[in-house]
């Protein structure tokens, strides 16, 4: 299943327009690229690719910046969704302190 990511806004999943056409709520397929070296990737470092990882709203507009910075990584296909999806994620909940992302390896 590898790694999932939803965002959360005043605890509820938010539902967004997906890059790649559709809706969707959740990122997943770039579990691939985990985990990411903290030198660069300091906050998709803290990713446990087979636990929960909660990431705070002060923490997506550098998610979503590390994400645009991964994608160079991905494989075309859904790896390369994954990593757009969860980059929509981040920019969506960057302005709002109450959002959080939460990840779930297998």
């Amino acid at each position: 299943m590898g790694v999932r990511a939803q965002l959360k806004v005043r605890g509820q999943p938010l539902i967004l327009a997906d890059p790649s056409g559709g809706t969707f709520e959740a990122a997943g397929d770039f579990d691939r690229l985990l985990p990411a070296s903290a030198a660069n990737f300091p906050v998709l470092a803290r990713v446990d690719p087979f636990g929960r990882t909660v990431i705070s709203g002060a923490d997506l507009a550098a998610l979503a910046h590390e994400a645009g910075e991964l994608l160079g990584q991905a494989v075309e296909g859904p790896e390369g969704r994954g990593l757009l999806r969860l980059r929509a994620l981040a920019l969506a909940g960057q302005d709002d302190p109450g959002a959080e992302m939460c990840l779930l390896g297998d």
